[in-house]
């Protein structure tokens, strides 16, 4: 009797973490259409369910690329983030909720931001001695490298601190769709030099879009 009741509480314990976590819609990156009703049991670590939605602007209204997602998540920051190139804009927004089949509901659209007061360098051409007004949460700036037509090129913006965290999910967004390597620094125009303070390297083949001539 005692083997028995031994076997049932190790049986409850492994049905447990099952029973208690998030069920949540999933579809991978890409656009609305292609966004299935699929759902995932979320692991036990994955505690929240998150929409998301990925926008990419030639200068700050003509949309190139608008694409939506789902998954269940964790240590995903919620919210709005962003990045100012000065030729492109780029805008990530996260849904998140936290009970079950919660993100049915696409993440909303970009809602225009007041400039902050900062500013960052951003390059036009070979050229990087232009300035752009930072918008929002854009508190960092940047200098990214990319690879266009086999040359190494240098762009550089303001961006949002999630951008520049290197964090599991969202990192793994912004590798596979912004660009090489970039290197965040704080403060007014920090961006001038090639070594700013703050460094990780992330990825790029989106920014092709508007950096190729």
């Amino acid at each position: 009797m005692h083997h028995l009741l031994l076997k049932l509480l190790f049986l409850r314990i492994l049905l447990l973490p099952k029973a208690c976590t998030l069920k949540c819609y999933e579809c991978a990156l890409g656009p609305a259409a292609s966004c299935s009703s699929a759902t995932k049991q979320c692991s036990a670590l994955e505690n929240q369910c998150s929409a998301q939605r990925f926008i990419i602007y030639s200068g700050d209204s003509v949309t190139i690329s608008d694409f939506i997602g789902k998954s269940c998540s964790f240590n995903f920051p919620c919210g709005e983030s962003s990045a100012n190139l000065g030729l492109a804009r780029i805008v990530l927004h996260n849904k998140c909720c936290a009970t079950n089949l919660c993100n049915n509901v696409n993440a909303p659209d970009y809602s225009e931001s007041r400039p902050n007061g900062r500013k960052c360098y951003y390059c036009n051409g070979a050229q990087c001695t232009a300035t752009v007004e930072c918008k929002g949460s854009e508190n960092y700036c940047i200098t990214t490298k990319v690879v266009v037509d086999g040359q190494m090129k240098t762009t550089k913006g303001c961006v949002s601190a999630p951008f520049c965290i290197k964090n599991g999910q969202l990192e793994g967004v912004i590798r596979n769709y912004i660009g090489s390597k970039i290197n965040c620094c704080e403060g007014n125009l920090c961006n001038s030099g090639s070594r700013p303070r703050v460094g990780l390297l992330l990825v790029t083949p989106l920014l092709l879009l508007v950096m190729s001539p």
